[in-house]
């Protein structure tokens, strides 16, 4: 009813679709952040909530208090407790998540709950025209599906007294009405079959969409983000939830973001989906079903398969070995980036086994590649990651069912000419004296390595084989350090370069620290023991992080109501936990070699299948200091003095009225 009322949203192409020319590889950034050979089956578990909170998310029922009777603020927030030990399928690459879709499910009164959330965490300031969710449901037993679209029509921060300042605040469907503006689209279709272009409007919406839908949104403050929530009843009417069967049925979610660049540069798409595609094949692109373009969508039937399970664990279908990007990294300085050249470097993965079997001694393993820190496509051929032989299938210990493996390799570059010769060359670097033997003359590897982990194993079933490390505890005032930002294993472009735009996330890095508030960022205890405790989102929650998000163009470029769109693909992501000792008034940062194009977003242009290399710098500005990066915005050229303008004018007046009067004149001779 409500959303009959609302303007229907002219369905979005998305899917396994259409491959626009030149299609897009992306394939290996997916290698990266979760390699798997295909999309494996995906287990949602129960939802038991939290010690001193019980029970499932909750964000739909008004009037939710603490046990104190103070508004449940939490309740209403993505960042809600009780959505710990969710199902996650997560795109961060390298750095804290930047996407993540949750699901969790429960039952009341006799009926069974499917709890969603998909959070847009971190991405370029994001416009509203093309912003758009798609989230598919198709049961292969009945044979039928349903589709949700949600297009973003407005934004606004937190104005709001149940909501802390500057956080997102989540709208539902009820405010829409009335409003010449609305705050989103939403349109669910349903149908038989497994084609989800032929599936059509229910008569009348379902109230269990209208009652449970929210939408948070920060679209003007660093960091942008989107999250919206929905709770699915499992029914066989539509009026009363969607036809799925707990014991198997397929989703498929694509969230569209319209990222806006400078303002004299036309907006772009940033796709994240899954299933993701498989690696090694062309990531298929998504294009306009406006404009005579024909609509299609991936076919229900090769959507992500899905479970509920009250226990995933001791589930063999759901079961599996994950590795965490806050799992893997250097011994000693907890997630030292920098290699040392003259002595051993100890690279460990710490893979959890979520089954309820045990796990051999040296039947796990892994491979720890190495590239230059910043960011990369993820190509793992030897002129992006390598290898070290050493650290090249390295048995792991024995991991008990339900606990932490360990797995650690050790690597002395200096021990052979083809590991230390790219790190020094024949001039030499990090005080390490060059070799007459390399065949380079100067360093082409810096001394600070991103790290990539890959796990095998006969047998085993992986939840998650690998992960990548781009994050480092660093320690400001001023902390400087180079990145490489890299395009190798791209195709090239005509142009003989491809553009790349770095979008600086900031989490508790206010610009202005005022007095009453000013503070210090010690990251105490002690690093080593954080780790152990927090993973790096919880971290990011509290402590100073700093990230550089980047996307690649692809050179594509698509028509969305008759307006042009470059298509970009993200990239491994980087930066810093900064730690700061002492008091503060605020921060600042700035990237070196790179053109800026507002505060928070950069642009190079690295040559086809090459790299440029930019400076990163974040500063806690302390008293009397001078801030990196200002002015920005840069301020504009003086205006040409007015008595210049003058002059000119005069003068332009003086030589009329001379050539009048030479012309007067001439005309009065005889």
């Amino acid at each position: 009813m409500l959303l009959k009322s609302i303007t229907r949203v002219q369905r979005f192409l998305a899917g396994a679709v259409r491959v626009l020319p030149g299609a897009l590889v992306f394939a290996a950034m997916l290698l990266v952040t979760q390699a798997e050979a295909a999309a494996p089956r995906m287990c949602i578990p129960s939802a038991s909530g939290v010690p001193g909170s019980s029970g499932p998310p909750n964000w739909w029922t008004p009037g939710q208090t603490t046990s104190t009777g103070d508004p449940n603020h939490l309740a209403y927030q993505p960042f809600d407790p009780r959505w710990r030990g969710a199902m996650s399928l997560d795109y961060g690459s390298g750095s804290i998540s930047a996407v993540e879709y949750r699901a969790l499910h429960t039952s009341a009164a006799g009926k069974q709950f499917i709890l969603l959330s998909w959070q847009v965490k971190s991405v370029a300031q994001f416009g509203i025209d093309q912003t758009r969710l798609y989230a598919g449901f198709y049961s292969p037993a009945s044979n039928k599906g349903a589709l949700l679209t949600l297009q973003l029509k407005a934004t606004s921060t937190g104005d709001d007294s149940n909501f802390p300042v500057g956080t997102p605040r989540a709208r539902s469907t009820a405010e829409l009405q009335p409003s010449s503006t609305p705050y989103f689209d939403a349109v669910l279709t349903t149908g038989t079959g497994a084609d989800p272009a032929s599936w059509t409007s229910p008569s009348a919406t379902p109230t269990w969409l209208t009652d449970t839908l929210r939408v948070w949104v920060n679209a003007q403050s660093n960091p942008y983000n989107w999250t919206v929530e929905l709770r699915v009843p499992l029914d066989a009417d539509i009026a009363n939830g969607i036809d799925l069967q707990a014991d198997g049925f397929r989703m498929w979610n694509y969230a569209q973001i319209e990222a806006l660049l400078r303002s004299d540069m036309p907006p772009a798409i940033v796709p994240f989906t899954w299933p993701r595609p498989d690696p090694g094949q062309p990531v298929l692109t998504y294009a306009s079903f406006q404009d005579g373009i024909n609509q299609r969508f991936p076919a229900a039937g090769t959507w992500g398969e899905f479970a509920l399970v009250a226990n995933p664990a001791a589930d063999a279908g759901c079961s599996g070995i994950f590795l965490a990007t806050d799992r893997i990294g250097t011994q000693g300085t907890p997630f030292d980036s920098q290699i040392k050249l003259n002595a051993n470097n100890t690279f460990f993965a710490e893979p959890e086994n979520r089954t309820t079997a045990p796990i051999g001694a040296s039947v796990l393993s892994a491979t720890f590649r190495l590239a230059n820190w910043g960011s990369q496509v993820g190509d793992t051929g030897a002129t992006s990651w390598t290898a070290p032989a050493s650290l090249t299938n390295v048995p792991g210990a024995a991991v008990a069912a339900g606990a932490f493996g360990s797995i650690t390799g050790q690597w002395n570059p200096s021990a052979s000419d083809a590991d230390i010769c790219p790190f020094i060359g024949q001039s030499g670097a990090g005080g390490v004296a060059g070799r007459a033997t390399c065949s380079n003359a100067t360093p082409t590897r810096m001394l600070h390595q991103c790290i990539l982990v890959k796990l095998q194993g006969p047998g085993l079933n992986f939840v998650r084989d690998s992960a990548t490390r781009n994050m480092d505890f660093v320690k400001a005032s001023r902390f400087e350090r180079e990145a490489e930002i890299s395009v190798v294993g791209l195709p090239g472009l005509a142009v003989g370069k491809r553009d790349v735009f770095m979008y600086v996330e900031r989490r508790n890095m206010p610009r202005e620290v005022t007095q009453s508030e000013e503070q210090d960022s010690d990251l105490a205890p002690s690093l080593n023991a954080l780790r152990k405790r927090v993973s790096d989102e919880e971290l990011a929650a509290t402590v100073p992080t700093w990230v550089v998000h980047s996307y690649h163009d692809t050179g594509e470029k698509i028509t969305l109501a008759n307006k042009k769109f470059v298509v970009l693909q993200p990239q491994t992501a980087f930066g810093y936990f900064v730690d700061h000792d002492g008091p503060l008034q605020g921060w600042s940062d700035v990237i070196e070699g790179a053109d800026r194009l507002r505060e928070d977003l950069y642009q190079v242009a690295p040559p086809n299948n090459g790299a440029v290399r930019v400076k990163t710098i974040v500063q806690a500005v302390e008293a009397g200091e001078t801030r990196v990066g200002d002015p920005w915005p840069p301020a504009a050229p003086p205006p040409e003095p007015v008595v210049q303008k003058w002059w000119m004018w005069l003068l332009l007046l003086v030589l009329i009225l001379l050539g009048a009067i030479i012309l007067i004149r001439r005309r009065s001779r005889p």
